[in-house]
């Protein structure tokens, strides 16, 4: 195998399914095999290295196949996430009971990934979409693309070729970029989507041989929700959304770098979606000690491109928080037009942002999302109202509601590139 793991892991993950810590995972994916085809398909393929079994693992096969030639999937808003699972369930069988495999079924695996490839929001070849921000910065090129290519890339060498080259073109310069403020602009909400996304690459590229393809300051990303956490678990708000798990982003991270308060932090509200619990046993320290946070500093500031800064009086039940934001990029998309923002928070929220991210009216660029939650007015800002100003929403709304508050980055429309970003109007 190359994908996920190589031949050289195959002892540690015999001993993986008999540690304390991961036992319980690998018991809970025998449940979630019973759920979720692409569950059951990768689980099995787990066992198939275990035990190879060539008649066990020809069923693997086969099923994995079949599962794919029946799959369809309706037209609505991100089925590139549920198509993208069924993917990597492929791209798992194939790769990892590869021995097995006839020819004739290579090249029908190969149609069904192209095939599925196509119904992405990125397309295939994967041109479509952005990098920075936007569904075409999460799994389908990180993960389920990548995936595939490198399962097949010895007959379809093309569809590795495709993502990597652009991944690396376009994705990494981007996430180097931020990476260096220690920050995520999305909302904690997203960051679950998003920063857990590149951390497939990460993990990806280092089995294969190629080390950290990153920029090593990635590691502090977690430190924001760290700073943010309050004395009732929550974070403080930032972004759409109302995250306060810290999930895979923070495990798989803390695992990497071998950093412990990142792991404290995730131990203190642990959670891993189903569809990840796979990469949970594979790449996740089990050996990893917990730091705790009350170690730390008080006070953190999060620099270029954001200047944040979070500050407490202390770590206990007790601490009161405050938030800034100067926001030297705004990057859009998940991003709201708060530069010169506060929160405070002492025993409950004292000042904060307002608005919600929910349901029909409060969806994504709803009225109310694209009028009042993601603007300034919604935040602890000043607002210098001229009546003659006019804000445009270029992407979804045109004229928007005239708050006083900021202008939107190039109309809201999302830079595609970091180029784009930082030529495009997106400097606060």
């Amino acid at each position: 195998p190359r994908l996920f793991l190589r031949a050289r892991d195959l002892e540690d993950l015999k001993q993986r399914i008999m540690h304390p810590v991961l036992k319980p995972v690998w018991e809970d994916l025998q449940e979630l095999r019973r759920q979720k085809v692409e569950n059951s398909l990768q689980v099995d393929a787990i066992r198939y290295l275990l035990d190879p079994d060539p008649d066990f693992g020809r069923q693997v096969v086969a099923e994995a196949l079949d599962t794919m030639q029946r799959a369809h999937f309706p037209d609505r808003r991100d089925i590139s996430r549920p198509i993208g699972r069924m993917m990597v369930a492929g791209a798992v069988a194939y790769d990892w009971c590869y021995e097995l495999l006839s020819e004739d079924q290579k090249q029908a695996f190969i149609k069904q990934f192209i095939r599925l490839g196509k119904r992405l929001e990125c397309h295939y070849p994967p041109t479509g979409q952005g990098a920075v921000t936007g569904h075409g910065s999460e799994w389908m090129m990180m993960r389920d693309l990548l995936a595939a290519g490198i399962a097949i890339y010895d007959e379809f060498p093309e569809l590795y070729h495709l993502t990597a080259s652009r991944i690396f073109r376009e994705h990494s310069p981007a996430r180097n970029f931020w990476y260096k403020g220690h920050a995520f602009h999305q909302g904690s909400a997203y960051a679950e989507t998003r920063c857990s996304s590149e951390l497939y690459p990460l993990w990806i590229f280092d089995r294969l041989g190629a080390g950290n393809v990153y920029d090593p300051s990635q590691q502090f990303l977690p430190y924001l929700w760290i700073y943010m956490r309050r004395p009732d678990g929550r974070l403080l708000r930032a972004g759409d959304g109302h995250g306060h798990r810290s999930y895979l982003r923070s495990l798989l991270n803390a695992s990497y770098y071998g950093d412990g308060y990142v792991l404290g932090d995730y131990l203190k509200r642990p959670g891993i979606h189903g569809m990840s619990k796979m990469y949970e046993l594979l790449w996740r320290n089990p050996d990893l000690t917990p730091l705790p946070v009350t170690d730390l500093p008080l006070s953190r500031y999060f620099g270029s491109p954001y200047g944040w800064m979070v500050t407490r009086t202390s770590w206990d039940d007790n601490a009161a928080l405050c938030l800034m934001n100067v926001n030297i990029y705004n990057f859009t998309n998940h991003q709201h037009l708060d530069a010169g923002a506060f929160q405070l928070y002492y025993k409950g929220p004292l000042a904060m942002e307002t608005g919600l991210y929910n349901g029909t009216h409060g969806a994504y660029n709803s009225p109310h999302n694209a009028n009042y939650y993601k603007r300034t007015i919604a935040h602890n800002c000043l607002l210098i109202y001229n009546p003659e100003e006019e804000f445009v929403n270029t992407r979804f709304w045109g004229a928007t509601r005239n708050d006083g508050g900021q202008r939107q980055p190039n109309g809201w429309q999302e830079p595609k590139t970091l180029e784009e970003l930082l030529t495009g109007g997106y400097r606060t």
